[in-house]
């Protein structure tokens, strides 16, 4: 699934820059193949299981794969609002099933790539003035904590917390 999220990025970047050494339209043609190829659609288990998710792909509605699972997208919107815990993370849904020091330690750092991730999905995707009530995230949780030290600088970040 990484895989294919690298190759998304570069289709994006190779047309973004006006590079036209391939043909568009058949990298479009197969990227979507695989991400539908990919995708969990099985949304019962979203909330516990390691998931691929449209948001690994898809940045924006005016993504050229947006159409194709927009009602994914929409759930997924509905999905971050309903599954954010009280401290204004979400659930890491895997764990490496060893060195449990170590992923204690990691754990909230993914917990603050999550707040990330999915609050830019979210507003991305409510772009057009459908702001839902968010939870503001808690300055005080181990996650809130990490995730200011680490973006302290960035005013993108800035204004999701």
């Amino acid at each position: 699934m990484h895989t294919v999220s690298c190759f998304v990025e570069l289709y994006e970047d190779l047309f973004a820059c006006g590079l036209a050494a391939i043909d568009r339209n058949e990298f479009e043609r197969l990227l979507q193949v695989q991400i539908d190829h990919i995708l969990t659609r099985d949304t019962s288990v979203w909330a516990t299981e390691y998931v691929c998710k449209p948001s690994l792909f898809i940045h924006s509605r005016n993504s050229c794969f947006y159409a194709e699972n927009k009602a994914l997208c929409n759930f997924e919107c509905s999905f971050i609002s309903e599954t954010q815990e009280q401290d204004g993370s979400w659930a890491v849904t895997w764990d490496w099933g060893r060195d449990p020091e170590q992923w204690h330690i990691s754990k909230n750092w993914w917990k603050a790539d999550l707040i990330l991730k999915n609050r830019k999905f979210y507003h991305s995707m409510m772009g057009d003035g459908r702001y839902m009530e968010i939870k503001r995230l808690d300055r005080e949780s181990y996650a809130g904590k990490k995730l200011i030290a680490r973006y302290q600088t960035n005013e993108t970040v800035s204004k999701f917390v």
